[in-house]
């Protein structure tokens, strides 16, 4: 999949709390989700693979060490969702390519809020720090 940031939207839509101050490391795109990165004191990253912990939301684009707010539990972001039959309610998993996926069994960390109807499709999704639990 080729990465594509929404045309029109903002990320944020509705939010609990501020955004967090991160570091990139390697390149994000606006609206990808991320998890944080290994070893590295305040960066987060696009995984390659679909076991990590979700961490949040860019809220804009990053080169890597350049700064980037990220949103986070609490909030409700507009986020790309991967499956075209996803219903409100599900729980969501982060995916090797920065989208959300209720594929991803744990750890689920983002509750779906509207229905997805076309395979990566920006929806609204409210952050959780659950980690999977209740999820799957």
């Amino acid at each position: 999949m080729t990465w594509t940031a929404p045309a029109t939207e903002t990320i944020p839509h509705q939010l609990g709390i501020k955004a967090y101050n991160m570091k990139a490391s390697g390149t994000i795109e606006r609206g990808q989700a991320v998890a944080l990165a290994p070893n590295m004191d305040s960066y987060v990253y696009v995984p390659n693979t679909s076991s990590q912990i979700l961490f949040g939301i860019a809220d804009y684009g990053a080169y890597h060490n350049s700064g980037v707010a990220v949103w986070g539990m609490g909030n409700i972001v507009y986020a790309c969702i991967s499956s075209a039959s996803s219903v409100a309610g599900s729980w969501l998993g982060l995916t090797a390519e920065g989208v959300l996926s209720e594929d991803v069994f744990w750890p689920s960390s983002a509750l779906l809020l509207e229905n997805s109807a076309t395979a990566y499709n920006f929806k609204r999704i409210l952050l959780c720090d659950l980690h999977g639990a209740g999820a799957g």
